[in-house]
């Protein structure tokens, strides 16, 4: 057998080589007056048997008379989510070959009615499930989220259907040695020419974007802070109405397919932010495109890119006005500056950001202040931004993202909250409408639901603490005391010792607890749904 071998990008092996984003947005179609809608799905081959079926239609202020959705000739349930304006439906059994869906809106005080019908082929190698994400691809969302919640925007959730497209894809650049967005019909492992097409084979309908790197570290770290530091690549990290994320890694290939099915409101983000530390004082630019194309004398060395962007609904341009850096003595920092080119800027590659690219590195443990004016067309109308802020860099250099991802600070429960929700596979648990990453996955263990034994502790208000040499997790609240010892069915409360079908244990090294016992101890309410794989809580 052949030996395949991974050096066909020769020059900066040892450094990690990104691909221009990809971003790609289903068109919206005027019905009449108020009335707008994107493209029903799914469409084409898809790769799941019993698939969401739905059409996104933005109603005004009609109002909703009847719908109606036939599959092969049978009607079929249909429920409305008012949060994505979607209507959709799920087959009550899995799908085979080719499909025919039917869709009619009916509106109240209209005598026609708002039709479609479209068909999609479920492929002959479908999957009646998607699997929950790996440890790798786990750390991969936590170490984005990290800088989701340092932008002060909504964490990424996970989406299984652009997990699973984004191994896919990392594996098939693998597999032929490839690198890039794109895949070849007929070529093995093809399942979708694009992101979006590969997106919606797996069952993700929406905005699609997608980041990928080739590196020799096979640090998931390293990924995903090179893939942000790169100015072209960052902006899918920047805009809040990228909700949904996933990752895949495949040798030196790694993927990051971004999601969105909902525009934020209008939001302005800038990295680094307002007030932030440690962050890295130079760029080696391995980006492709090169965003320093245009400046012929550019050094492959530069200072830390800083970004702005302005997202959300209507958001139709963003013109640049002025822009300048001080460092700590007022000084003027010489600068590259990139701006969309609709607006009279130089970059094709920019809508809605502007990139500021000190020429030469930071220096260390500075601050340094950011003043920019944009101005901003939203919804035909034209307003203007004056932002000033500032940044420390890191006190050593290359340890900023160390320093970054340790002390990321998320905030601690609220003393008034109602219901906490623990979900298997889900690096996260949501106290009422928030989310918070969480340092390991619940899991199941012997029918019993495991989950990290510091964050339950936290959630429920109790003291947390842990033993080294006795492997023990101790939790106390009010008059309780709570002793599980690692790898035993024994535990003490209040010093009596009672026997468990599932006591605590050490996975990966992450100490779990079963949930059911250590919260109905201390003194909270347990649900468990099934459908969703979740645990509640109610404290």
């Amino acid at each position: 057998m052949m030996k395949k071998h991974k050096k066909w990008i020769p020059i900066f092996l040892a450094q990690i080589i990104f691909l221009l984003v990809v971003m790609s947005t289903p068109p919206l179609t005027q019905a009449a007056d108020q009335v707008t809608y994107y493209p029903p799905y799914p469409q084409g081959t898809i790769g799941i048997n019993q698939p969401e079926i739905g059409w996104t239609i933005f109603l005004g202020d009609n109002q909703l008379e009847k719908v109606e959705f036939t599959l092969n000739g049978a009607a079929i349930p249909v429920t409305y989510d008012e949060e994505r304006h979607t209507f959709y439906a799920k087959p009550s059994k899995p799908l085979t070959g080719s499909n025919t869906v039917k869709a009619t809106i009916h509106l109240k005080g209209w005598a026609n009615t708002i039709e479609k019908t479209w068909t999609f082929t479920v492929s002959k190698v479908s999957l009646s499930s998607l699997p929950l994400p790996n440890q790798e691809q786990l750390s991969a969302i936590n170490l984005a989220n990290d800088y989701r919640y340092i932008l002060g925007i909504p964490l990424y959730e996970w989406d299984r259907s652009l997990n699973m497209a984004a191994q896919k894809h990392a594996e098939y650049q693998d597999r032929l040695n490839v690198f890039g967005h794109y895949q070849k019909e007929g070529t093995s492992g093809f399942f979708g020419e694009t992101v979006a097409d590969r997106a919606s084979y797996y069952g993700f309908y929406g905005d699609t974007s997608e980041d990928i790197s080739y590196q020799s570290n096979p640090s998931i770290q390293e990924a995903i802070d090179g893939l942000f530091d790169a100015p072209y690549h960052r902006i899918p990290f920047l805009n809040p109405s990228y909700q949904y994320y996933g990752y895949g890694k495949a040798g030196y290939f790694h993927v990051i397919n971004f999601g969105g099915q909902i525009k934020s409101s209008l939001t302005r983000v800038a990295y680094p932010g307002q007030n932030q530390k440690d962050v890295p004082i130079a760029w080696n630019n391995y980006e492709t495109p090169n965003p320093l194309r245009f400046y012929s004398n550019a050094p492959k060395k530069v200072g830390y890119p800083i970004m702005i962007g302005v997202y959300g609904s209507q958001v139709e341009n963003v013109r640049l006005k002025s822009a300048i850096i001080l460092d700590e003595e007022n000084h003027e920092v010489p600068i590259y500056v990139n701006s969309p080119k609709n607006t009279g800027g130089n970059d094709e590659h920019l809508q809605n950001e502007v990139i500021l690219i000190p020429k030469s590195p930071l220096a260390l443990d500075k601050k340094y202040k950011v003043s920019v004016i944009l101005e901003v067309k939203q919804n035909q109308l034209v307003k203007s931004y004056d932002q000033t802020w500032t940044f420390q860099t890191e006190k050593i250099a290359g340890k900023g993202k160390d320093t970054l991802h340790q002390q990321v600070n998320y905030p601690p429960f609220s003393d008034q909250m109602e219901e906490i929700h623990f979900r298997l596979g889900e690096r996260f648990v949501q106290v009422d409408n928030a989310q918070y990453p969480i340092d390991a996955i619940p899991y199941v263990q012997n029918n019993r639901t495991m989950v990290p034994f510091k964050v339950l502790g936290n959630s429920l208000g109790a003291k947390v603490d842990w033993n080294e040499q006795t492997k023990t997790v101790f939790y106390q609240k009010g008059n309780l005391t709570i002793e599980l010892p690692i790898n035993t069915l024994q535990v003490k409360v209040n010093g009596k010792t009672l026997l468990l079908d599932q006591g605590a244990i050490t996975k990966d090294g992450r100490s779990y607890v079963p949930i059911r016992f250590i919260s109905e101890q201390l003194g909270a309410y347990v649900d468990w749904d099934d459908e969703k794989q979740q645990v509640t809580i109610k404290p």
